[in-house]
């Protein structure tokens, strides 16, 4: 029976699977963690990147050994966002900008004031941000208008990979740069609107799964067969969605990990609401995800636990404690801001409700809290009415109760360790007429007793806060 591997390239650690459709379990995994250049500015190295796939690949035909002979497939996923700047082959012309960066914020400001920003949402679906693909364009053209000469091609992570892996020149429909929703094709209008006109050749031609066959040079770097049928799937917010099995309009996802990524199937493209969050295409005219990836999540809990000096083994006891006073919280402590399930560069966190009497389990309790509805707003937001799925590092342990708690709903946990890469491999299958492994299996998790008015009462109160915390960073100045 033949195996299909799965690589995932995320923003620190890439990832590599096998799976067999016999038996709809990980055969082996290998991840390599890459380092990101950080001061107020975020970069890779897209060789490192590359290179980090060569090296999970070989770990993992390594292992497989004799079963490296019956691999068919090979799917790539990845980050999303950013800018890849690249050349027809997708070697890069500099590091990629990765989509943490803040380079752009000023372009994003000005798009505002101007209207450039709704005329970008009514158009892709997408809300533009400082590290969004349009943005970073802007901002190259501006700064680096010779780097951007040198480009043939200005895509995303995976779309990298897939070039050098397999020759593969054309992206799929989640993965297309200043894509047009509505026509359903990249638009050279919304070139002229970032200042970049003549610049359409940027964005690669949009197939529904890019497929070419792996490399001989890089074959014999990894030790499989020449030829081999490279995809190149979805990114990976589409991918592991594939991966969980949600696959009807309404059933949503909830990733947890470093931010918290929150997406639901939709068959609508948003119009008169504000810009905010992803729309993602698909192969289906008619199906898209509805994206909204707050960057709250995993760091703000561990910044919190970090404060009152507890680890993560912690929780479960610190949640059991009984509360000594009603701490609430805000959870907005990345340094950019917040861009789901609203967008504001000046967002910040905070703690109500201390007194002297205040313990560590109050303020960790508040912080969980705070991110179970930090999550419920993006889902609602997004238009969660079906299942939901959840999955990522932070999915497991002693948060899952709590946000299926906080949600008020059961949540749907998937057991594979790998669940984007996993949705790279069911797309590669499907393209390449090879049986399909199965979607992750999961496990319920259901809210708890006793607990629906009092979480109930909890996000409005946070709604609340919310609404007046926007008003005050409003009247914020540098």
């Amino acid at each position: 029976m033949g195996i299909v591997i799965g690589v995932d390239a995320g923003t620190t650690i890439t990832k590599a699977a096998a799976f067999s459709p016999d038996k709809p379990t990980v055969v082996t995994s290998r991840a390599t963690r890459l380092e990101l250049t950080s001061s107020d500015r975020y970069e890779q190295r897209q060789e490192d990147v590359f290179d980090s796939v060569v090296a999970v690949l070989s770990d993992l035909v390594t292992i497989l050994g004799d079963r490296a002979r019956d691999v068919v497939a090979v799917g790539v996923t990845a980050q999303g966002d950013g800018l890849w700047l690249t050349r027809e082959d997708g070697t890069p012309v500099r590091s990629a900008i990765s989509w943490m960066d803040g380079r752009a914020q000023g372009i994003v400001a000005e798009w505002e004031r101007d209207g450039t920003h709704a005329q970008l949402f009514h158009t892709t679906g997408s809300a533009p941000f400082a590290g969004s693909t349009p943005a970073l364009l802007a901002w190259a053209a501006r700064e680096e208008p010779d780097t951007l000469k040198m480009a043939r091609r200005a895509w995303h992570c995976k779309d990298m990979i897939a070039a050098q892996l397999a020759g593969i020149r054309s992206t799929d429909h989640s993965n297309a740069v200043l894509f047009d929703m509505h026509r359903r094709e990249p638009s050279a209008a919304l070139f002229d609107l970032l200042g970049i006109p003549d610049a359409e050749q940027l964005a690669s031609p949009v197939t529904s799964t890019p497929t070419g066959g792996l490399l001989p040079e890089i074959a014999s770097r990894i030790g499989l067969t020449a030829g081999v049928p490279v995809v190149s799937a979805p990114y990976d917010l589409v991918a592991s969605a594939i991966g969980a099995g949600a696959s009807e309009v309404g059933d949503g996802l909830l990733i947890v990990g470093t931010t918290l990524a929150c997406e639901v199937l939709a068959s609508s493209i948003p119009q008169d609401e504000e810009p905010v969050g992803l729309t993602l295409a698909t192969a289906d005219p008619d199906r898209h995800w509805r994206a909204m990836p707050a960057m709250v999540g995993a760091a703000t809990l561990d910044w919190a636990l970090g404060l009152v000096g507890h680890t993560i083994q912690d929780i479960p006891r610190l949640l059991e404690e009984r509360p000594t006073t009603t701490a609430r919280a805000l959870p907005f402590l990345a340094p950019a801001g917040e861009r789901a399930p609203f967008r504001d560069p000046r967002a910040r966190g905070r703690i109500d409700g201390l007194t002297l009497h205040t313990s560590a389990a109050d303020i960790v309790r508040a912080v969980v809290e705070s991110l179970g509805y930090s999550a419920r707003s993006c889902l609602e937001r997004a238009g969660l009415s079906g299942r939901l799925l959840v999955c990522g590092g932070g999915s497991r342990g002693p948060l899952a109760q709590a946000f299926a708690d906080v949600l008020g709903r059961p949540l749907e946990q998937c057991t594979a360790p790998e669940v984007g890469a996993l949705g790279a491999a069911i797309q590669a299958a499907h393209a390449t007429g090879t049986p399909v492994p199965p979607p992750s299996e999961t496990t319920t998790i259901a809210p708890g007793h006793g607990s629906a008015q009092h979480y109930e009462r909890g996000y409005s109160t946070y709604l609340r806060d919310v609404r007046s915390a926007r008003t005050l960073w409003a009247d914020v100045t540098d």
